[in-house]
């Protein structure tokens, strides 16, 4: 490949999730790992996708329904990364369904054909040398990577203490996606022992939607909501998902390793807008308890806003609310199961551990 390294061009890395096409891009030269520089950054894109393409019964990924609904929506990701910021190199990246279907090998020859004839189509591509290659992380990788975007993007008084806090000693780091949780146990920079549970939180997004028109809503409006019977959904779900990670964990991790070292990925912090600091030691407890009143409180915000935006806006972001509330329930099994008692939210994510890799990697190869 005829490349050269520069710091005044852009580095891109689009990740292949089960639930979205995600893209971030910085010119070496610029980037900045303070909070307000990555998480409002003008090129840190995120595209939903459907979630219906999976075939949970066969393990395999819907070819047709691939090739219809999520194809087109990667090659809108990758023109659009390409059009405004005309990066010197773009890493792809795929995680979830990719790596847990049986045909993932095929999917993932269909993307890169199709994105390989795209460059040779366009003439505005032609300086693009490389060819397209799609690399699928392993459960270790993903989780790796989240934990080094944590990392790597603390202050400097922040990477001495959290260097001396987790040397030679055994810490815990969950990444919580909408389709897969990863969760290792490591040791160093060593997470070779890592799992992968499959949590499909989608669906149990969809059996609310059904729920709902049930039980939930009587009337036109959110002030309509059955809270009693929601509660108990609620609980149900919380049940359900806590037997199906312990089931998972059992067997493989002992809950007594831990030296109470955890840093969650995947989630933002309620209140993270009002600190100062990128990193923040929360109470497991403490944090609970205000998301539970954070639920309550924004159902009674959603039961006066229904009637000024109209139900089906108001629909949207209740189910965010609902998706955001079952990533807890999953963390708190977690916590729970290894008697965590205080946590790190890591606000950055995979693809930005895969960015600081990436420049690295870059910087040696073509100096």
């Amino acid at each position: 490949m005829e490349y050269k390294y520069r710091k005044d061009k852009v580095v891109a890395v689009i990740e292949l999730s089960s639930s979205a096409i995600k893209s971030i891009g910085y010119m070496p030269m610029w980037y900045n790992p303070k909070p307000e520089k990555i998480y409002n950054s003008m090129f840190n894109d995120l595209l939903t996708i459907s979630n219906n393409w999976f075939d949970k019964g066969n393990q395999q990924i819907d070819r047709d329904k691939f090739k219809q609904d999520i194809l087109p929506a990667i090659v809108t990701v990758f023109n659009k990364v390409r059009r405004e910021n005309m990066p010197q190199f773009i890493k792809i990246v795929a995680t979830g369904y990719y790596r847990k279907a049986k045909n993932s090998t095929i999917i993932i020859k269909l993307i890169e054909n199709e994105l390989q004839r795209l460059i040779f189509n366009k003439k505005k591509y032609s300086n693009f040398k490389n060819n397209i290659k799609i690399h699928v992380l392993s459960a270790h990788e993903e989780s790796r990577y989240g934990y080094l975007s944590f990392i790597r993007t603390l202050r400097r008084k922040e990477k001495t203490t959290f260097k001396s806090l987790f040397k030679d000693k055994t810490g815990l780091h969950i990444d919580v996606g909408s389709a897969t949780t990863e969760i290792s146990v490591f040791y160093n920079e060593d997470f070779t022992k890592t799992i992968s549970i499959l949590i499909e939180l989608n669906t149990f997004i969809d059996l609310y939607e059904e729920d709902e028109k049930k039980y939930f809503i009587h009337g036109d409006y959110y002030n309509d909501i059955d809270r009693e019977k929601l509660q108990e959904w609620i609980s149900n779900i919380h049940f359900i998902i806590q037997s199906h990670i312990e089931k998972e964990l059992k067997g493989i991790f002992d809950p007594d390793t831990i030296n109470n070292l955890c840093v969650s990925t995947g989630i933002s912090n309620i209140n993270h807008e009002k600190q100062d600091t990128i990193k923040t030691e929360l109470n497991t407890y403490d944090y609970f308890c205000t998301l539970k009143q954070e639920l309550e409180i924004n159902i009674e915000r959603l039961a006066f806003g229904s009637k000024i935006k109209g139900k089906n806006s108001i629909d949207i972001y209740f189910n965010k609310l609902i998706k955001k509330y079952l990533k807890y329930i999953i963390l708190d099994t977690i916590y729970k199961y290894f008697s965590i008692k205080y946590f790190y939210f890591n606000l950055a994510n995979l693809r930005i551990g895969i960015y600081h890799e990436l420049i690295r990697e870059l910087r040696e190869t073509y100096k």
